[in-house]
């Protein structure tokens, strides 16, 4: 008589991209489990209860039960086929869809990246590291200094991610602020009673000279290595740098001073101090 298994009885396995499936099924007491490549073929792969091939595309195979006493078995054609699905490894997000940032000396950096829908962002401190740092299209780390952190995706469906070593680098950039002018590169003006004096101040290569009213000031008067305010009094002004191509800048409180001297016009001889001579 056959010897038959229904579909509630069979487990298929899953992988992401290749390897080992695990398949199970099930016959009635009494009977063993056959495990075969086809409907047709009358050559059993293994026996029991579990089948664990190692597979690189899906693959299907077919159970059917031998009668332990018998010798009966499940007839060709009716055999329950039991399936090894092997599921795409997600690719890692395109440079195009990673997003660095920068700043000027420690702090917090926003870093973004995305995956195809239905697949979430990991973030990795390497690109061989299997802890997850956080997930989703932003990571917003405190750094003191410049650093690259790896993202890739995991399938919400299958659960499979992104291979180490493909991951993508996406790197938080922490820039110095910069020195201040040297005492030696700045020059003091001075003028007579009052009006215009001629202050200068030079920065290093690829950096702007900002000129401030104070230390703490963020509003920044002017810009050059020359500045050439109009005073009725003594007055000092700061000076610092601006990097051309990160924007950072010489902190509040290390400017350097550039003083601009009123000196008093002296006054003429008193009237007492002056004769006439006639003769």
């Amino acid at each position: 008589f056959p010897v038959t298994i229904c579909s509630s009885n069979v487990t298929g396995g899953a992988v992401c991209g290749s390897g080992i499936v695990n398949l199970s099924a099930t016959c009635s007491t009494g009977q063993t489990v056959q495990w075969y490549s086809s409907q047709t073929s009358t050559s059993v792969l293994t026996t029991g209860t579990s089948y664990a091939p190692s597979i690189t595309a899906t693959t299907t195979y077919f159970v059917g039960c031998r009668d332990n006493t018998t010798t009966c078995e499940t007839a060709t054609g009716t055999r329950q086929g039991v399936i090894g699905t092997v599921n795409p490894i997600p690719s890692a997000p395109s440079a195009n869809n990673v997003v660095g940032d920068s700043r000027c000396e420690s702090g917090v950096v926003t870093l973004t990246a995305s995956c195809t829908t239905g697949q979430t962002v990991e973030w990795y401190s390497s690109q061989s590291s299997m802890s997850v740092l956080t997930t989703g299209t932003s990571y917003s780390p405190s750094l003191t200094s410049t650093t690259s952190y790896y993202v890739g995706c995991r399938d919400n469906t299958t659960n499979c991610i992104t291979s180490t070593g493909s991951r993508r680098e996406v790197t938080g950039v922490v820039n110095p602020n910069l020195p201040a002018p040297s005492s030696s590169s700045v020059q003091d003006g001075a003028v007579c009673g009052s009006g215009v004096v001629n202050l200068s101040a030079v920065c290093s290569s690829g950096q702007t000279v900002q000129w401030y009213a104070s230390q703490a000031s963020t509003s920044v008067l002017t810009t050059g290595t020359s500045y050439a305010p109009s005073i009725t009094a003594t007055t000092i002004y700061y000076v610092g740098c601006r990097d051309n191509t990160t924007g950072c800048v010489t902190t509040t409180g290390s400017r350097q001073e550039v003083r601009g001297v009123v000196n008093t016009i002296p006054s003429a001889p008193s009237a007492g101090n002056v004769s006439n001579n006639s003769r």
